[in-house]
């Protein structure tokens, strides 16, 4: 059969609606179990014993939950040296940063594993330097807590061999850091002289008694103003430990770094204990250590 005229028409079928592939959702982790009473006060003591440490954590003896987690989270983050997001902001030569540290994730996985006193242990820095640091620091606020130390007025540079009131005061403030001076006797007076020999009786005579020795001169008394051999060695001694030349002259420089009160010495203490949480976890005790910015 012909057609003549007509066009042929298609309607137009509509795709196939394909319907999106649904997203994958990460499934919502469980919430950690509430603390029980012995974590909580597990958590309060190690945030109470980080102010030794010299971190402003404040008192967390009344936070429970979630608030006692949370600061015991920010107290281990500012143990592993986290408090300090970039160190070069307070030292520019500093070139170190802390390794990356979840402190959240640390605290949980030690709850689940039953070791959180073990975990609590382990976040501030062990190796010998820092517990040195964590010793002095002891020291040096029992000291300002007790009202730290008079000043010593400097009126000119004293050595071995002067005499002067100061030396009273250096020794005293020697003593005070545990640099006690040895004190050293003046030498012993010279021996008497011995008697003459009695002259000879003559015959028939009763001879004369001998005579009866002298008693030894008694031990004569250190002289505490006197800049001796033990001051200058427990100076010397300080000297090397505050990175002063120990050369055993308490001269300006060495007063005005003396002078520096128990509470500022803290203060010192507690910036080189972050600069020391800067640095890399798990130091050997054999290594070499180059401070490149101070050959510059």
């Amino acid at each position: 059969m012909a057609f003549s005229g007509l066009a042929s028409a298609q309607t137009p079928v509509a795709p196939p609606v394909v319907a999106p592939a649904a997203s994958a959702i990460p499934p919502v982790p469980p919430s950690p179990p509430p603390l029980t009473e012995d974590e909580a006060q597990v958590l309060r003591i190690f945030i109470a014993t980080a102010s030794g440490h010299g971190l402003p954590v404040g008192d967390a003896n009344a936070l429970t939950g979630e608030a006692l987690v949370t600061r015991a989270v920010e107290t281990a983050a500012a143990l592993r040296g986290q408090r300090t997001a970039n160190p070069r902001t307070i030292d520019k030569s500093w070139g170190l940063r802390p390794a990356p540290y979840d402190a959240r994730a640390a605290l949980e996985a030690a709850r689940a594993a039953n070791t959180l006193v073990s975990w609590t242990m382990s976040q501030a820095p062990s190796h010998p330097a820092y517990v040195a640091l964590l010793q002095a620091r002891t020291r040096y606020e029992r000291l300002a807590l007790a009202g730290g130390w008079p000043p010593i007025v400097f009126t000119k540079p004293l050595k071995t061999g002067d005499i002067d009131l100061v030396v009273l005061a250096l020794r005293d403030r020697l003593s005070l850091e545990g640099y006690t001076p040895v004190a050293v006797p003046p030498p012993p007076p010279p021996a008497p002289a011995p008697p003459a020999p009695p002259a000879s009786a003559p015959a028939g005579d009763v001879p004369p008694p001998p005579p009866v020795p002298a008693a030894p001169p008694a031990p004569a008394e250190p002289n505490l103003a006197l800049f001796d051999i033990g001051v200058a060695d427990a100076l010397k001694a300080w000297q090397r430990d505050h990175g002063v030349a120990a050369d055993g002259v308490f001269g300006r420089s060495v007063a005005a770094a003396m002078n520096i009160t128990a509470a500022q010495r803290v203060a010192q203490i507690d910036l080189n204990l972050e600069r020391e949480r800067w640095l890399p976890a798990g130091q050997t005790a054999d290594r070499i250590e180059v401070n490149v910015a101070a050959a510059e």
